[in-house]
């Protein structure tokens, strides 16, 4: 093997290598990027965990048992033609002894990020005369997402927090790198909220 093949392999094995610590640091510091759950008492409950494949709905529904709340609005945007999964959430937590009148539903427009959502939240919670908000949300949501959503809100005088089912992050977050849809949800929250940032509206 001549001097110039062998300097190229030891490159392409180093780039291998720092590709591979890369793969690693990421599996093991990725998590770090998520938000921890709070829960403080609030006006209303702001529930967007509608994941099936998660305990959104019955921790929801635990939180208004415990007082946390009196009342929670199920809010999303369609997920196809005339389909609000915030529709079957309402109809699952009223099986799940959630009163009827204590559970309403809010259909949001399919907007680029949770920035141009905002405004609309906070026309719907000052309607109610809401002054503060606890979000139950997928445990993949962002530090920067939480922070930035509770600045928003604040800007408009009601103050935010968000939790999420104990139970859902550690399951998310334990070997999510051996299932698609984890991996694939992770990573995607990691990726929206950093192109958020390039967005003014979003930012």
């Amino acid at each position: 093997m001549s001097p110039a093949v062998r300097r190229l392999v030891r490159r392409l094995l180093l780039v291998v290598a720092m590709i591979v610590a890369m793969a690693i640091v990421a599996i093991v510091a990725l998590p770090l990027f998520f938000a921890p759950g709070k829960v403080d008492r609030a006006d209303v409950i702001l529930h967007f965990a509608f994941d099936p494949r998660m305990q959104g709905d019955p921790y929801a529904a635990s939180l208004l048992q415990q007082g946390v709340a009196p009342a929670i609005i199920c809010a999303g945007s369609q997920a196809s033609w005339d389909v609000y999964p915030s529709d079957s959430s309402r109809s699952h937590l009223i099986s799940l002894g959630v009163p009827a009148e204590s559970v309403s539903v809010l259909h949001l427009p399919i907007l680029d990020c949770g920035g141009e959502v905002v405004p609309l939240l906070v026309d719907a919670l000052k309607a109610r005369g809401a002054r503060s908000v606890l979000v139950v949300t997928d445990p993949t949501t962002t530090r920067y997402g939480a922070w930035r959503f509770r600045q928003r809100m604040a800007a408009a005088g009601i103050v935010a927090s968000t939790t999420f089912a104990p139970e859902d992050r550690q399951d998310m977050l334990s070997g999510w790198w051996r299932t698609h849809w984890k991996a694939q949800r992770i990573v995607g929250a990691v990726m929206n909220s950093t192109i958020d940032l390039l967005y003014a509206p979003c930012r």
